[in-house]
């Protein structure tokens, strides 16, 4: 089932152009597989050597959820690999975090509240890499 909503998603228009811009420089990898539970992560993005985004197939429960988690890690490829952003630099992840949760996590909120789901979606994904007070500050 995972395999087949990863075929499906990178038919989708708004994946398969970002990761043609993205292959024409780079070779980036997208792998389906099960992930450590107790890791609570539905996708990342490896940085080189590995250029590789991992989707956690036990983590994504819907074809809708494993396109979203794709979109969200190509904009961190994108953001490493055309941008030169260093996410061992956790004001520059944090930056790319909030890039990701602007353009698909928090892409359909009412203009209202999207500041504030583009904020907290940011700083609970920085988080899983970054201390809680580090993510705060960023």
């Amino acid at each position: 089932a995972c395999a087949d909503a990863l075929m499906h998603a990178l038919s989708a228009p708004r994946i398969s152009k970002v990761l043609e811009r993205l292959r024409s420089a780079h070779d980036v990898q997208i792998v389906a597989m099960r992930c450590d539970p107790a890791e609570r992560l539905r996708g990342y993005f490896e940085v080189p050597p590995g250029n590789q985004v991992t989707l956690c197939c036990n983590r994504l429960f819907s074809a809708e959820s494993l396109e979203s988690t794709l979109a969200h890690e190509l904009v961190h490829a994108h953001d490493h690999l055309q941008r030169g952003l260093n996410f061992h630099d956790p004001d520059q992840l944090a930056c790319s975090e909030v890039r990701a949760a602007a353009f698909v996590d928090c892409a359909g909120v009412w203009t209202w509240f999207r500041r504030s789901c583009v904020r907290s979606a940011a700083f609970q994904s920085t988080k899983v890499n970054y201390d809680k007070e580090v993510a705060h500050s960023s």
